[in-house]
Order: structure tokens, then C-alpha cells, then sequence
């Protein structure tokens, strides 16, 4: 008997399904969570499988988690569901439905009195929460987390990214005495959120953006669903900081590695993650976070199989170099498929890869390799993919197939390419690769 747990087939396609336990039902607004796994074949779904069933568990228990958070919270939530049942019931005729929600109120009313009896704070909660005029402002946030957005489920980086921001907006509430709920957060609550708290912690620019998008697209999904406060504009619309001007003294654009540099980086004394992860990137184009989520069954049949990525065109498959066979096989020997090809990565909560870049920096500036006095350097781990299209396209490989091999949807584009080209073949995908030299 095939092994298909946690796997069901729809439409010809296979999804993992975990059922969600009754206690957080309420919470997750559902009872079972489905994920595709974008295959029609069920080895490769039981491949990936148990990676999928782990994102999901996580999420569940982040849900748990939000759920046992203030017990005052947690037991006015429960009042809450109870009394809405009770007028439910209600609302059918039903003399019983309507002397429960009675009692329930009655019942309400004195474990208000108790509470602000002892802690007058405490009993506002649980009068806001238990009569549903007030919304826990992480209530929904792993429901949010589950289903993703415009685009499907988020990818792994992008949902800590995003749980990390309602943590922190969460966070400063407390600190500054706001109630932690989502009829709090009005545009001026948000506005202070940036000027006391995101701008003096003096990060660049792009991160508070980063972190500002994460709390908007939160509160969009709340309004799309009917969850939250109804608001005419989302209190996070125009919060953004001002970019700065360029007056001449920034890093400018981001560039490609030298032949020196990138020799200097392939000799010098980096640990085996790091050597690994430059290697693949300069002879594949690949992004770092698409080398850190690559499993045992993503290398197989000389192919890198990008699963999911920023965007439709990041989905490829990218032929595995001859200078990387070695690495590849070295990593996948004695794994299952399902296992990471990067099972070694550096303090990862989840399979994001800052860590890698962060030991990335640290390396190539203490080789010298530093693009001097600006605030942000030119070169980064990003810059080996540069290097990579630059040696390709230098090589007098297609300009169009280089761009489909780096997932990029630009130079794919115009009536021929973009209306009728299906694709470069095998045979295409691999001349780019292997056109790709290292420096000597």
C-alpha cells in the first residue's frame, strides 16, 4: 500500500492536508489546512512533503501560542464565542438559545466586576474582548500566516518577516501603554509607531519599508476579510519614511564581483557553508535563499529545481554545473529526498538565509574585499548572480535564455518572447551553465 500520509490528490494534483486540533479551530478559522505541492506525481509529492507538513505544524503552533497568551484575554475570547453561539441559537426562535445568552450575560457582567475590582486595566480588556468591541491585535495573525497573500502561501522568510513585524508593533504597544488591540491602531497610533520607535532605531530605509509593507498587508487582509476595525484608509497608507536624496556620497548600484575579488573569495579560508554556498551561486545564478531551500530531491537528474520563488519566472530548472557535481554529490549522499542539500545552515529559525549572507559580509571584508566607506556597499552575496549573468552573456550566450536560467522575467518579454517562446530546452539551459568559467 502506497505511503500517502498527510497527502491527498485533487484535480490531478497533490496537496498535503493536516487536520487542525478542535482547540484552535476558532483561532485558525478552520479545520484542516490544505497545501499544494504543485505535482502531479506522487513521488515527487512525497518528496516534498515533509517539509510542507512542518511549515504547517509550525503555523499551528504559533497559533497555539497566540491563543495561550493573556489568559485574561484568552478566557474573555471564550465568553465571547459562547455568547455568540447562545445568540445564534437565539436568532432561530429558540426560548433555550435565549435565557443561555442571558445567563452568559449575566455571568459576564460579574466576572467584569471581579477583574476591575483588582486591576482596572485588566477588567476593560475583558469587558472590550468579551463583548467583541475590542479585537486582540494578534488574534488572526496566524490565520493571516496560513493562507498568505495575492500570490498563495508566503514563502518561509517573507512569513517570519511578517510575524516579526505585528511582534514588534506588538511589542511597542505594551512599552508605550496602548492596548494591544486592533481598534487601537488608528493612523496616529501608527504614526507614533514610526517616529518613537522604527526611526530612532536608525535602520536603513529599505528594512522599515520592509517591516511597514508587513503591517499593511495585515491590515488588508483584515478589511478583505471583515475581521478587523473598518478604517476609509489603512492607518499604515503613506507611513512609509521619506527615501534619503542621492547627493552623490552613497554606494550607488549594486555591481558585480571582479574575477580578482571572486578568486580572492573561492582561495581564501571561508567555512565549508560559505565556500559551498559562493560556488553554487557564481555557476548557477542562483538567489541565496533558493540555494538554502533546495532538498535532496531538487538535485536529482543533474537539474537544481527551484520550487517557489519572488515571482512566476523564479520557478525554473537550472542544469547543475560540472564544476558543482562534487558538491552536490558530497551533500546529498546518505539523505532522503526530502532533506535539505544545506542541512548545515548557520542559526536558522526557519530556512531563511541572513544568517549565510551576514557570515557572507563578514568574510569578504576581512579579505579587504569592500567597497570602502559608504553606508552600504556595491557588493553583496547578491553580486555573484551578477557576476554570473555578466560571464554568460559575455560568453555570447542568448540574452533571453540567460534571463530564464536567473528566473528573471525581464528579457523574456515583447510579442516573440513573451507570446510565443514555451521556454529554452535542456540543451539551452545547459550551454549557459557550462559557458560559466571560474577564474583561474
Amino acid at each position: 500500500m502506497a505511503d500517502t500520509q498527510f497527502l491527498v490528490q485533487r484535480r490531478q494534483g497533490w496537496y498535503v492536508r493536516i487536520a487542525v486540533p478542535p482547540a484552535l479551530r476558532a483561532a485558525v478559522g478552520k479545520q484542516h489546512l490544505l497545501r499544494s505541492l504543485a505535482t502531479r506525481s506522487l513521488a515527487v509529492a512525497k518528496a516534498r512533503r515533509w517539509k510542507v507538513v512542518a511549515d504547517l505544524k509550525a503555523l499551528l503552533e504559533e497559533a497555539r501560542r497566540g491563543k495561550d497568551g493573556d489568559p485574561v484575554a484568552s478566557e474573555a475570547l471564550g465568553w465571547r464565542e459562547a455568547l455568540e453561539t447562545a445568540q445564534q441559537d437565539d436568532s432561530g426562535g429558540d426560548d433555550e438559545g435565549e435565557d443561555r445568552a442571558d445567563l452568559i450575560r449575566s455571568l459576564m457582567q460579574d466576572r467584569s466586576e471581579q477583574l476591575h475590582a483588582r486591576d482596572a486595566a485588566k477588567g476593560r480588556l475583558f469587558d472590550g474582548l468579551a463583548t467583541g468591541s475590542a479585537t486582540p491585535l494578534k488574534l488572526h495573525l496566524a490565520t493571516w500566516l496560513i493562507e498568505g497573500g495575492k500570490r498563495g502561501p508566503f514563502a518561509t522568510k517573507t512569513r517570519v518577516e511578517h510575524e516579526r513585524a505585528v511582534e514588534e508593533l506588538a511589542a511597542w504597544m505594551a512599552a508605550a501603554r496602548v492596548t494591544q488591540t486592533l481598534e487601537a491602531v488608528d493612523r496616529r497610533t501608527a504614526g507614533r509607531f514610526v517616529s518613537e520607535h522604527l526611526i530612532p532605531s536608525k535602520r536603513a530605509d529599505t528594512t522599515i519599508a520592509k517591516l511597514l509593507s508587513g503591517l499593511s498587508s495585515y491590515w488588508s487582509w483584515l478589511d478583505k476579510r471583515g475581521l478587523g476595525p473598518r478604517h476609509e484608509r489603512s492607518p499604515w497608507s503613506g507611513q512609509s519614511r521619506h527615501r534619503r536624496v542621492d547627493n552623490g556620497t552613497g554606494a550607488g548600484p549594486r555591481r558585480a564581483f571582479t574575477d580578482a575579488e571572486l578568486k580572492a573569495l573561492l582561495i581564501g579560508p571561508a567555512t565549508t557553508v560559505i565556500a559551498d554556498f559562493v560556488r553554487v551561486a557564481a555557476l548557477s545564478g542562483l538567489r541565496r535563499d533558493e540555494i538554502g531551500n533546495l532538498t535532496v530531491g531538487d538535485c536529482a537528474g543533474g537539474m537544481f529545481i527551484v520550487q517557489k520563488g519572488k515571482t512566476a519566472a523564479a520557478r525554473r530548472r537550472v542544469p547543475v554545473h560540472s564544476g558543482l557535481a562534487a558538491i552536490v554529490a558530497t551533500r546529498t549522499a546518505g539523505k532522503a529526498p526530502e532533506d535539505y542539500l544545506f542541512s548545515d545552515l548557520p542559526g536558522t529559525k526557519a530556512r531563511g538565509t541572513d544568517a549565510v549572507g551576514k557570515q557572507f559580509q563578514r568574510y569578504r571584508e576581512k579579505l579587504g574585499i569592500d567597497a570602502g566607506s559608504s553606508r552600504q556597499s556595491q557588493i553583496t552575496f547578491h553580486s555573484l548572480r551578477h557576476w554570473f549573468s555578466t560571464a554568460a552573456i559575455n560568453a555570447g550566450e542568448p540574452p533571453h535564455v540567460v534571463a530564464y536560467v536567473m528566473g528573471h522575467k525581464e528579457g523574456r518579454q515583447g510579442m516573440t518572447l513573451g507570446r510565443y517562446w514555451n521556454g529554452a530546452g535542456d540543451t539551452a539551459l545547459k550551454a549557459v551553465v557550462e559557458a560559466v568559467k571560474l577564474p583561474a
